[in-house]
């Protein structure tokens, strides 16, 4: 049976992060994956850490933290990013973080692939202090690196760092290569790198992180293809609460 997993943003409020306590103690999802709450006021901070530890004290569940990405997050062209990136890694060490999951940023210079190199080289030495691992993210758009499955083989390639992993993402993938087949074939070859997976659908036309079911993706091709996979299922869809996330596991257990 898959190990299942969401999303705990830093933006939500404190009673509904711990209302997703009970799907965890049920044992309806065996992971989740929070974020480096950078944004936040001191205050904000304190209390999302609070609030992770309270759904998941005494459990044993597997927690992955997202590096911060977006804007002002970009490994190629921002100066600050390192060192927020090895922040955020210092922080996931609070919950045992052993899988960082990381945007590559944008490839706005033209030697973005040599600078991508070097500073994951640099991230992944960072990272191997903790005994952990980074996960590059395929990319919905050929503006960002990690969009093509050429860029993604050439920077596995040319890292040789044993702690360099791959997460792939559904919706990207669906929205950058717009056919299943295709999608297949980019996961099947980065298959001996992959350690976790994001799951939505859309109907390619932008990554909506919308509901298995909703969009065009032909999951069951997908999930074919990982019958030997033991890392998360991670449900990245939209979600009021921690009811929608119980109907979002009875989707994609439709599956299994």
């Amino acid at each position: 049976m898959p190990r299942l997993a969401f999303t705990v943003t830093p933006v939500r409020k404190s009673h509904t992060i711990r209302q997703f306590r009970e799907l965890l103690t049920k044992k309806l999802f065996q992971g989740i994956e929070i974020f480096y709450p950078y944004m936040l006021d001191e205050e904000g901070q304190y209390q999302y850490i609070e609030d992770i530890k309270y759904i998941t004290k005494g459990l044993d569940i597997e927690i992955v933290l997202h590096l911060p990405h977006g804007d002002g997050n970009d490994l190629v062209m921002t100066k600050n990013s390192m060192l927020r990136f090895y922040n955020a890694i210092d922080f996931g060490h609070i919950f045992n973080v052993k899988k960082f999951t990381l945007h590559l940023g944008s490839k706005g210079r033209s030697d973005y692939l040599e600078k991508t190199i070097r500073n994951l080289d640099k991230l992944c030495d960072y990272a191997a202090n903790y005994d952990a691992c980074i996960m590059v993210e395929n990319m919905p758009s050929d503006a960002e690196v990690g969009a093509s499955l050429e860029e993604l083989e050439y920077l596995f390639k040319n890292v040789d760092k044993k702690n360099l992993k791959f997460i792939y993402d559904t919706g990207h993938g669906h929205v950058f290569l717009h056919d299943t087949s295709k999608e297949v074939e980019m996961l099947e070859k980065l298959k001996p790198y992959l350690c976790h997976l994001h799951i939505s659908d859309n109907d390619s036309s932008r990554d909506a992180h919308a509901k298995i079911g909703s969009g065009n993706i032909e999951f069951d091709k997908i999930f074919a293809l990982l019958k030997d996979y033991d890392g998360l299922y991670c449900l990245e869809i939209l979600f009021n609460d921690y009811l929608d996330l119980k109907e979002y596991r009875d989707d994609i257990m439709k599956y299994f």
